[in-house]
């Protein structure tokens, strides 16, 4: 899905070269996407991730923690996939 709206968003051709459009385009999907899937998943009461020290709380949603490590992983994800869809010519 992410990669649709670097399609529809970023100018032809896509994934060729380093364009900060495209990976702006899916670190900013990653992170909206992580977010509502876990705000969703505390407000009906599913489930929360665990707060440790090295998982702190951003905030409180619903009396839920919404935790910081699942955001890094998503920032970091797109990430990895920008490169490798650009050294595989995707």
């Amino acid at each position: 899905m992410g990669i649709w709206f670097v399609t529809l968003i970023c100018k032809k051709p896509i994934f060729e070269k380093f364009k900060a459009c495209e990976l702006t385009v899916l670190i900013i999907y990653g992170q909206l996407s992580e977010l509502i899937v876990e705000l969703t998943s505390t407000f009906s009461n599913a489930w929360e991730y665990i707060e440790y020290w090295w998982n702190p709380t951003l905030f409180l949603f619903n009396g839920h923690n919404i935790t910081l490590m699942p955001q890094l992983i998503w920032l970091a994800a797109p990430i990895v996939f920008y490169f490798i869809a650009l050294r595989l010519k995707f």
